[in-house]
């Protein structure tokens, strides 16, 4: 799926400022070329708009009558803002992942190891240690351990 973006003068300008790419900068039509493609193979990742200070840093710059989309990809350590205008995706602006922007934003992932214990689940794990008493004294009663 081919995502069509429209890309500011000022995401330019930051891509020179805070990335080490070799690209032709004079020529507009290559550097979009390459955008498109690093575009492409970003993820959306919506966990940015639970970053109050960054939203509210966004929504200060463009509005706050605005669509967010943030595009993040990993292997250009890119993260892209694009804005909905005129039903078309601007992108407006873009930072490093790593940036001391999102230093209050944390990732939580689902622990596998970590059980989650609701009043339900404890009653079953209580019924269930009750029943494995009751299978220990019944077998000690068979064998004549009583």
């Amino acid at each position: 799926m081919v995502k069509q973006y429209i890309y500011t003068h000022h995401v330019i300008d930051r891509l020179k400022e805070r990335f080490d790419f070799n690209w032709e900068w004079d020529n507009r039509y290559e550097v979009y070329k390459q955008l498109d493609v690093i575009l492409n193979d970003s993820k959306e990742d919506r966990s940015y708009l639970n970053n109050t200070k960054f939203l509210l840093y966004l929504r200060d710059l463009y509005g706050y009558d605005e669509q967010y989309e943030f595009m993040a990809n990993a292997e250009y350590n890119l993260l892209f803002v694009a804005i909905r205008e005129r039903g078309k995706k601007v992108v407006k602006t873009c930072w490093p992942l790593n940036s001391s922007q999102f230093n209050c934003r944390k990732q939580y992932k689902k622990k596998d190891d970590h059980k989650r214990y609701t009043p339900r689940s404890k009653k079953k794990r209580r019924v269930l240690n009750e029943l494995e008493a009751i299978e220990e004294y019944i077998e000690g009663d068979l064998h004549g351990n009583l």
